[in-house]
């Protein structure tokens, strides 16, 4: 569990934190909250947390994308 829980923490230590999630942070790490904590309970939920969150946002952007082009007027 602790070799996995390493894995997380490198992968989203390194991982730049998309723009579309509305946070200043510059890494996923930053974002999750994860910095300067080994809480391996912690460091699950955060990282679920934010999964969630991307699926979200995914979704809403597929969405809103549909909506704008059903708007446009068809192409002759």
């Amino acid at each position: 569990m602790s070799d996995t829980l390493a894995r997380m923490r490198q992968t989203v230590a390194g991982l730049p934190c998309p723009a579309f999630i509305g946070t200043p942070a510059p890494t996923i790490e930053e974002a999750c909250g994860l910095t300067g904590t080994e809480d391996p309970a912690r460091t699950v939920a955060a990282v679920q947390t934010l999964y969630s969150r991307l699926l979200l946002e995914a979704c809403w952007l597929a969405r809103r994308g549909e909506e704008l082009e059903a708007a446009e007027p068809a192409a002759v």
